[in-house]
């Protein structure tokens, strides 16, 4: 069964569109998912109020938390300037209707 890993991260300086950019940019937490076995999909989204939400999906739970050290990791080495991890949670994913990379940026 997929897996999921929600965390959520309260953004305390630089802009979402900043942090966007540095989670997609060559070597960015989006290439580490990616190249993580188990990799299924990655959204990140402004939740306003300066929260922010990681939604990733993972082949099995033990994929969702090799994923899981690898965002402590690449997070504290790149974006800990800009704000910290409030929640961070894996789970048993029960469905997705839609495609989410169809939809526009």
């Amino acid at each position: 069964m997929q897996h999921v890993r929600i965390a959520t991260y309260k953004q305390t300086a630089g802009t979402f569109e900043e942090l966007a950019r540095l989670i997609q940019a060559p070597g960015g937490l989006a290439d580490v998912f990616r190249a993580t076995p188990g990799f299924v999909a990655y959204t990140f989204a402004d939740l306003g109020d300066g929260t922010n939400c990681s939604i990733s999906v993972w082949a099995s739970a033990e994929a969702a938390e090799t994923a899981t050290a690898a965002a402590r990791t690449w997070t504290a080495a790149n974006i800990a300037d800009l704000g910290h991890l409030v929640d961070d949670r894996t789970g048993r994913l029960g469905f997705v209707v839609g495609d989410l990379a169809s939809v526009p940026a």
